[in-house]
């Protein structure tokens, strides 16, 4: 960096850019409340999942993080048009839509972005098999609210980005993908802006750590198939029977779709707390899920 661009940011509290970007740092200094959709997911190197994709390897480096990145994001960039992808913090990333300039169809650009990354995982996996020795999973939640955004930090180092409860909901439900073994979730601001190009699930209402209400929560894929429509009907069916304490024929729908849908998550889970209902009784049981960790 030139010194004399480096003494300017120092004295003014701010980088110095032109052009396109210097609109977002120009639009966050005079705006704080904007509509965001925020996107979380995370690539660790034995399994699992946080805020939007970082190899995280114990004997990794730069140029291998990069190599893994890369191919993530220009598909999920490419497809989604015009998201702020934030820099990565740790093992998480963070993209948002609906900021600087406010996008009608943020959810679905958002929604795009995450299946892309999805499906970009499985020849990434088949091309980095030998180098990494474990397959690598993402989980990516995402949240639709009111955010502060703009310019945090210091004068040393400051970035554009968003903070509140709607950005803190967003990694909740991307922590809870590897609970529920859905790699795509949403809540439901999100779900009810999604149009006509996909279909959701609702997998569960769940308690998550720091949120007052419980949030219910879907899997999105893109619209395909009547059959697959049909089955996700089926399954959200299993989960209002045991939400309504119907608990037999919670476990009977459950069970029966796990003979043509084995590993299924959500289905796991409906089957799992219908059962231990059904030893109990019902004792004690709460329609609105706990998960065992954020």
């Amino acid at each position: 960096m030139p010194e004399s661009l480096r003494l300017r940011i120092l004295e003014q509290g701010t980088a110095v850019f032109e052009g396109p970007l210097a609109e977002p740092l120009e639009l966050g200094r005079q705006r704080q409340d904007e509509l965001a959709h925020d996107l979380y997911a995370l690539l660790p190197s034995a399994s699992g999942p946080a805020r939007l994709l970082v190899a995280r390897q114990s004997e990794g480096n730069v140029s291998r993080q990069h190599v893994l990145l890369e191919p993530l994001l220009s598909g999920a960039v490419r497809v989604s048009n015009r998201s702020q992808i934030p820099l990565p913090t740790g093992d998480e990333l963070m993209a948002m839509w609906g900021v600087p300039e406010p996008q009608p169809d943020q959810a679905a650009r958002a929604a795009r972005a995450s299946l892309a990354m999805r499906d970009t995982l499985a020849p990434l996996n088949q091309r980095r098999r030998d180098e990494l020795g474990k397959h690598m999973a993402i989980g990516v939640g995402i949240n639709s609210g009111p955010a502060q955004v703009g310019n945090t930090g210091s004068r040393f180092k400051f970035k554009y980005g968003p903070l509140g409860n709607t950005v803190n909901l967003a990694s909740r439900v991307q922590g809870l993908t590897k609970y529920l073994r859905c790699r795509f979730l949403v809540t439901r601001p999100t779900r009810e802006q999604l149009g006509d190009g996909f279909i959701a699930r609702r997998v569960v209402r769940a308690r998550v750590l720091n949120i007052e209400e419980p949030v219910d929560l879907y899997e999105v894929e893109q619209a395909t198939t009547p059959e697959r429509d049909a089955f996700f009907r089926a399954t959200e069916a299993a989960l209002d029977a045991l939400e309504a304490r119907d608990f037999a024929a919670a476990a009977r729908a459950a069970g029966g779709l796990l003979l043509q849908h084995r590993g299924d998550g959500p289905l796991l889970l409906a089957l799992s707390r219908a059962r231990a209902a059904l030893m109990n009784d019902g004792a004690d049981f709460d329609p609105v899920w706990a998960p065992p960790g954020k």
